[in-house]
């Protein structure tokens, strides 16, 4: 969050998959109008260590619950970094990975490719 803050971006921290469901629908009143706003939300983060929900289930309902949604970029930061972690993450609708230790370089690099407005 330092880091983010540290290039500019405000963020909005959860402790769980479903205190950070809840925040999407707090900041957007309704997930169907999610775009009928201007864009609050430009990446989610998402610590693959700390999954509280089955493996790649929090990306995966995200996706599948309104297609608004599933346009804001899903980011995992993993310090587990293998191949196989990688496919999963690409199979699950994540956008990419950031491996831990955090570099600010890095961060801002996937800001800038995935958090870009249309």
């Amino acid at each position: 969050m330092q880091q983010l803050s540290e290039l500019g971006y405000s963020t909005i921290p959860a402790r769980s998959f479903q205190e950070a469901f809840n925040i999407i629908k707090t900041e957007y009143g309704s997930l169907n109008d999610i775009y009928s706003k201007s864009r609050k939300i430009l990446m989610i983060l998402i610590d693959y260590n700390l999954f509280t929900t089955l493996g790649f289930d929090a990306s995966l309902t995200i996706r599948s619950t309104c297609p608004r949604i599933s346009k804001i970029p899903i980011v995992a930061v993993t310090d587990l970094f293998t191949e196989e972690i990688r496919n999963k993450c690409v199979d699950s609708g994540l956008n990419d990975c950031l491996i831990k230790p955090l570099k600010i370089e890095q961060l801002e690099k996937i800001l800038t490719k995935w958090a870009t407005e249309d």
